[in-house]
């Protein structure tokens, strides 16, 4: 990924520690996974960050409600006061420009937008 979080900022959006597949790789070159709850559901995030991968899925009630495979990621951003993004947001790029950013925001509660437009 071109972009990718320090380790403090994805901790204070998800707000828990992740499950690190190895301990001894940064999390830019990892395998991680959030598991983060809010007051409509739980999120599960799981990032592949050296194959520019993530599978997001949220929970309602234990119900699956929505799951989504990302590929081609180009960098993920946390909204702050110091960039052009919303406080609090995931921001994920792609690499097909025809795919538009998909914003996660967990606070105060779990919403999702994203968009695809092939007819430029």
């Amino acid at each position: 990924m071109h972009q990718f979080p320090e380790d403090y900022e994805l901790i204070g959006f998800f707000e828990v520690e992740p499950q690190v597949l190895d301990a001894d790789v940064p999390w830019a070159y990892n395998e991680l996974t959030f598991n983060a709850s809010s007051s409509n559901g739980s999120l599960t995030t799981k990032m592949v960050t050296g194959s520019e991968l993530i599978n997001i899925c949220w929970y309602q009630d234990g119900n699956e409600v929505l799951h989504i495979d990302l590929k081609g990621v180009l960098s993920l951003v946390v909204g702050s006061p110091t960039n052009e993004y919303e406080i609090n947001t995931l921001v994920i790029s792609f690499r097909d420009k025809s795919v538009s950013k998909l914003f996660v925001k967990l606070r105060p509660y779990i919403s999702v937008r994203w968009g695809y437009n092939d007819q430029q």
